[in-house]
């Protein structure tokens, strides 16, 4: 849903008039056929499967279904607080406690509502079966990431930091078909992932992401990705959101493997 109603320069026309139908008429979705939208957008179906497509989906269908999931999910999120700014000016000590544990919360039901069961499979057998995890992170995602390798190797996994010590792109260059590479970043911007990805395109490595920006370099680039929604803005004043988000899902990867390694 996210996705679907972000700014995109790579939609059509008749593409955005199809995304502003369905925005403003999102209750009236579950009910629609295709021909029906096709009519009350003056679009076709044909432009209706294309977006559907252009969004990962295989046609219309799937999209409206995985639209509903998530309209349904969302009716028991209950935002009290700013994700970006939890904190305000002469809050009490109780104030802070109720501030920040809402935020955790929030953001818990934030993304049971957004990740879907069928990335995380897709996750967690490719990062059970690789033979090295070569994981990308910068700055504050670096110290989520850190403490994540620390797991996997309780579970006699291979894990290597690529950007710990800014020594990425030697690193890349040892990466093969049989590992593969996650990269953990909010804006999937950072210059030392340009530098990587195509060394790691050009070994066969398969490449992963979680990230809040699908349209970034680093998600036209993911073989797979897990999409976290933007909901941190560039005035935040710690990145609580961002990285409990990161810790949150990165755990349920670690359950992914280690679910599969104790039922050898």
């Amino acid at each position: 849903m996210q996705k679907l109603f972000e700014e995109n320069d790579d939609y059509t026309i008749s593409e955005k008039v199809l995304i502003d139908y369905i925005e403003n008429h999102i209750q009236e979705l579950p009910e629609m056929k295709i021909s029906e939208l096709a009519e009350k957008t003056y679009t076709s179906n044909a432009t209706i499967v294309r977006l559907s497509r252009k969004l990962g989906f295989a046609g219309f269908r799937e999209l409206k279904t995985d639209l509903i999931k998530q309209i349904e999910a969302n009716k028991f999120i209950n935002k009290t607080v700013d994700f970006s700014k939890p904190i305000e000016n002469d809050q009490t000590a109780r104030d802070v406690i109720n501030s920040m544990t809402s935020l955790y919360r929030e953001t818990v039901d934030v993304l049971s509502a957004a990740i879907r069961p069928s990335d995380v499979q897709t996750f967690g057998e490719i990062l059970n079966r690789a033979e090295k995890i070569f994981i990308y992170s910068i700055g504050d995602a670096q110290a989520t990431t850190d403490v994540f390798i620390n797991k996997l190797m309780k579970l006699n996994c291979h894990p290597i930091s690529a950007t710990g010590r800014y020594e990425h792109v030697r690193i890349s260059s040892n990466a093969s078909k049989n590992d593969c590479a996650l990269f953990v970043s909010y804006s999937g911007t950072q210059n030392s992932f340009r530098e990587s990805i195509p060394i790691l395109k050009e070994r066969g490595c398969p490449i992963l992401a979680v990230t809040a920006s699908p349209d970034s370099y680093l998600g036209k680039m993911a073989d797979h990705m897990i999409v976290i929604p933007h909901e941190e803005g560039e005035d935040r004043i710690a990145t609580f959101y961002s990285q409990f988000s990161f810790t949150c899902i990165l755990d349920i990867l670690y359950g992914m493997i280690y679910l599969k390694r104790k039922n050898k």
